[in-house]
């Protein structure tokens, strides 16, 4: 009787050590690509940012080349608003 129960832990600890070394292969798998994700990143960040770099100037100069909107944005306001307040309006006397 004796001998079932040692042929049963063994065959239980076989297949344990299987299982986990499956399982810390696939563990490793997924942390390679995430590294080789993370490293993919990075490079697409720097790049981005050296692009930001050379055309941040481009983009600052024409923003204050425009300066019209930056004007003509506080008379727009309070036409918007004189709308969207009619439209708030019918809106509450529509739910009542």
């Amino acid at each position: 009787m004796q001998d079932k129960t040692l042929q049963h832990a063994d065959t239980f600890f076989f297949f344990t050590t299987i299982g986990v070394v499956v399982g810390i292969i696939i563990l490793l798998l997924v942390l390679y690509f995430c590294i080789k994700a993370v490293i993919a990143l990075r490079k697409i960040n720097t790049r981005v940012h050296e692009l930001l770099d050379k055309t941040g100037d481009a983009i600052e100069k024409s923003v204050e080349d425009k300066g019209i909107v930056k004007k003509s944005l506080p008379l727009a306001l309070p036409i918007l608003s004189f709308f969207f307040k009619k439209k708030r309006a019918a809106k509450k006397e529509k739910t009542k």
